[in-house]
């Protein structure tokens, strides 16, 4: 019988069914690893490399999909979704979700022109100031937490990072191991 705590025979995993199948062996590959299992908090699909997994470009992007992105995120960022869109319709603001660069820049902008209704200058300054702080800032804040929300859960670091870690040219003191129940 084969030792699968070490790398062993690459396991082709083309489906979530097969990841699923093959869990068990992963693990034991991981337990037997002790340093690549930490690996998997810096980047899960270049560890799984490391490990001998070969996963499918389709089931790689499944998995970061489903690591990034869990149900109850998903559901929050619906949730964020659905205020944003309220707020923008009472504003007169069309703006497609999620937002391109050029609109987090000209949105705050547009808010403000939205405010501004008065002919005289300097009324019309301070309405736009008072309405932006009352009216803008919940949707600044609104913004911002829908853009951190569409980050996702985890932060998948580069190649030359992880890579750094592997060498042991970077340290992770935080975490000393990580163990799988097989």
């Amino acid at each position: 019988m084969k030792d699968d705590t070490g790398g062993g025979d690459p396991i082709r995993v083309e489906t979530h069914r097969d990841l699923r199948r093959h869990i068990r062996t992963i693990c034991r590959r991981f337990n037997g690893q002790p340093e690549l299992a930490r690996l998997l908090l810096v980047n899960p699909l270049f560890a799984l490399e490391d490990a001998g997994v070969v996963l499918t470009p389709e089931l790689k992007a499944h998995v970061v999909d489903r690591l990034r992105f869990p149900p109850k995120l998903v559901e929050r960022i619906a949730r964020l979704e659905h205020e944003l869109r309220a707020q923008f319709i009472a504003l007169g603001i069309e703006a497609d979700l999620p937002l391109s660069a050029e609109a987090r820049r000209r949105l705050p902008r547009e808010v403000a022109g939205v405010l501004e209704e008065d002919p005289d200058p300097r009324a019309r300054r301070r309405r736009v100031r008072s309405r932006v702080f009352r009216e803008q800032y919940p949707l600044a804040a609104l913004l911002a937490e829908y853009d951190r929300a569409r980050q996702g859960a985890l932060i998948f670091h580069p190649r030359h990072v992880y890579d750094a870690y592997r060498s042991g040219e970077r340290r992770h003191h935080w975490l000393q191991s990580i163990r799988f129940r097989v």
